[in-house]
């Protein structure tokens, strides 16, 4: 898990601010179609709102012992000539 790289592309302001934010469901989503079973409680912290990169906590529980990880999160900025929002 520490590993993996998600990288999501979205409209953001020339200051890097997004239009919306890349959220704990999006990164579960991400995480879950590389094959991991992941919800977004598992998953710290929540909205991201700027562009940038980003290590987020993953963590779970199997049986008694708890793990964690931390994945590398990317957001891109479109730029104004794209027409997809998104990678997902």
């Amino acid at each position: 898990l520490n590993e993996r790289v998600i990288t999501f592309r979205r409209w953001a302001t020339e200051g890097g601010r997004m239009i919306g934010c890349v959220t704990n469901s999006d990164i579960a989503e991400m995480l879950s179609m590389g094959g991991l079973e992941i919800n977004h409680r598992m998953i710290r912290p929540t909205h991201i709102r700027v562009t940038g990169t980003f290590a987020v906590e993953v963590r779970w529980k199997d049986g008694r012992d708890h793990h964690y990880g931390y994945p590398k999160i990317i957001i891109e900025a479109l730029s104004s000539n794209h027409e997809e929002k998104s990678n997902e």
